[in-house]
């Protein structure tokens, strides 16, 4: 199984050489590239696109590590809220529930006392 691999990545390192050597030929053309600030001398086109190309992965490279950082901090500071939550909710869990001299739940704050079912207290006469 070893041997097989080892066949397996040499054939693909001749493949890519072969095609890479077929790419320059194709594409051998002396190219000159006017900048706005300077002119560079005539390039073959082969080295021109290989470099555009090495160019544009760095560039898209740079990008997602940006987006890549940004997204972990955003991602460490949710955690981080969660954890204060999470302890918060553990504090709640631990204190003594408030025992009122009934057996029922104590009534809410500003509840209406001796009012009909339902809470409403209806029109004073």
């Amino acid at each position: 199984m070893k041997i097989l691999r080892r066949l397996l990545a040499f054939a693909v390192l001749v493949a890519l050489l072969v095609l890479g050597y077929r790419f320059a030929q194709a594409n051998g053309a002396p190219v000159a590239i006017d900048l706005l600030l300077a002119d560079l001398p005539a390039v073959p086109q082969w080295m021109v696109l290989l470099a555009t190309f090495a160019l544009g992965t760095l560039l898209a490279t740079v990008v997602l590590l940006f987006q890549m950082a940004k997204l972990g901090l955003v991602a460490r500071r949710y955690r981080k809220t969660v954890r204060g939550l999470e302890s918060e909710i553990h504090q709640l869990r631990n204190l003594p529930l408030a025992g009122g001299e009934g057996v029922g739940p104590a009534a809410p704050p500003g509840a209406a006392t001796g009012a009909e079912p339902g809470g409403f207290a209806g029109p004073s006469a």
